[in-house]
């Protein structure tokens, strides 16, 4: 466990449900290399959600479908847990590959900075990028 920093060991952390402190599992990769890498966009809410909807399905996305080399791809508008309350974000996207590397040169390519490019055009709301290596504990398939 030495390789992990302190601060490293949250995304590891998984809570088993049952209540008291320290009540946590550790979730550890089984080999170096199986997981996969994820860059996450959140997009706060748009001006015109009905604009930005318009925007990213007929525009945005027949851009960012240009890109090459992505293992996987999800969107997903927010909900918020509390019924009644306005989630954070209003949408959430998920660009994944094998690692970040090659993430940032998926990216790096013509087709990524024509995509990165292209966020500001219709992300009134603001936007946030960030990147994470995922750990599966359940493995799950989304779609067919």
């Amino acid at each position: 466990m030495s390789e992990f920093g302190l601060c490293n060991l949250a995304p590891y952390l998984v809570s088993t449900g049952r209540r008291g402190p320290g009540v946590f599992i550790l979730a550890l990769r089984l080999s170096r290399g199986t997981g996969m890498n994820r860059l996450t966009v959140l997009y706060g809410h748009p001006r015109d959600p009905a604009e930005f909807d318009r925007y990213y399905n007929e525009v945005h996305i027949p851009i960012a479908k240009k890109m090459k080399g992505l293992k996987g791809w999800t969107i997903g508008k927010c909900e918020s847990a509390t019924p009644g309350e306005e989630p954070p974000y209003y949408m959430i996207v998920g660009l994944y590959a094998a690692t970040r590397a090659d993430l940032e040169a998926i990216l790096a390519s013509p087709e990524g900075q024509a995509t990165i490019a292209d966020v500001p055009t219709f992300a009134s709301g603001g936007f946030t990028f960030m990147f994470d290596d995922e750990v599966v504990l359940i493995p799950c398939s989304l779609g067919s």
